[in-house]
């Protein structure tokens, strides 16, 4: 309800038709349906087929680097002249969670020799890295970095010994700089510079955040009111309606309705942390 009136809000400016709202009305609905058609299967199955799903992400992924870019990104395939746009990183999230989830799991169900344990864990880093540079390639480092998290978090669950995540740091130190100085192009760079310090460059790469951060001082304890916001309603905060949503939203509706955002999203992560806690099997 908070994001729908936030929505309509926001894209007021620019969108006095609410197209943007009669958009994502359609989106609810089909995500209800699908919401449904997804319960109503056992999550065993999807496990047991993940590969396949696992290969259709993946083909999606290679595919979409040849497509039109879009924000200086090609992670969108789009029709009927851009109305309608799909990014399959999104379902990749899901799919990289059903991968990581079988692939740990199996691990456990019989003995290997030190080797063979190794060279498996090397194979499901290979499986669960392709994905990620691809969508690194693309190029879109945010949602690459999901992915890592995610990654992360489920190998964390697992139970991994500590000697490996001795080693995995030792990784990380000796790839962050290679990944840093050999596949991120300057954009990336500058977005990573700019996202630990955005005064570096407020009238280029720091503009949007340093905008959005006044947007949601501008908002104080009440907001501004819908409709009604400085920073939103003349164009000054960027991608309103998507990127920077809760920007639009503290500015006009203020600190005690930011603030109720984020404790719902908390509870939210804590109901599916119960959910996950209480599931039948470690894949679950």
């Amino acid at each position: 309800i908070i994001g729908m009136i936030g929505l309509a809000s926001a894209s007021h400016s620019t969108d006095p038709n609410f197209s943007n709202v009669k958009k994502q009305s359609i989106a609810i609905v089909i995500g209800a349906i699908a919401l449904i058609a997804v319960m109503s299967i056992d999550y065993e199955l999807y496990l047991k087929y993940w590969y396949v799903f696992y290969g259709v992400c993946l083909i999606m992924l290679v595919l979409v680097l040849f497509t039109e870019p879009k924000g200086n990104a090609r992670s969108w395939f789009q029709f009927f002249n851009g109305r309608i746009a799909f990014q399959p990183s999104e379902i990749s999230k899901i799919v990289l969670i059903l991968a990581t989830a079988k692939l740990l799991t199996s691990l456990k169900k019989r003995s290997y020799s030190t080797k063979e344990y190794l060279l498996r864990i090397m194979g499901i880093g290979v499986i669960l890295g392709v994905p990620i540079l691809l969508i690194l390639k693309q190029p879109d480092f945010g949602t690459g970095m999901v992915f890592v998290a995610a990654v992360l978090a489920m190998v964390f669950v697992w139970g991994i010994d500590y000697k490996y995540i001795g080693y995995g740091i030792l990784m990380l130190v000796v790839a962050v700089p290679l990944v840093y100085f050999g596949l991120l192009s300057n954009v990336q760079k500058n977005r990573i510079k700019v996202f630990l310090d955005p005064t570096l460059d407020p009238t280029g790469a720091g503009y949007h955040v340093l905008q959005s951060k006044l947007a949601v001082g501008a908002g104080q304890v009440s907001g501004m009111g819908l409709y009604s916001g400085t920073q939103t309603q003349l164009g000054y905060l960027f991608a309103q309606t998507t990127d920077f949503i809760f920007a639009a939203i503290a500015e006009e509706m203020g600190f005690i309705v930011a603030t109720l955002l984020i404790i719902l999203l908390l509870a939210l992560v804590i109901n599916c942390y119960s959910v996950a806690k209480d599931a039948r099997d470690e894949e679950g």
